[in-house]
């Protein structure tokens, strides 16, 4: 993995994120999270 690699990913997944603040709407993360990648867990206070 390069440098370009992981600047695509951090872009999306900042992008996402930011999003999901405005929105305030975390479920708009874990979403993404989940359809990307293979294992997220999440955790409830």
């Amino acid at each position: 993995m390069n440098v370009e690699d992981l600047h695509k990913l951090f872009a999306s997944l900042v992008k996402v994120w930011y999003e999901s603040h405005l929105r305030r709407n975390r479920d708009v993360l874990i979403k993404y999270l989940k359809t990307t990648y293979e294992k997220v867990e999440t955790f409830n206070q």
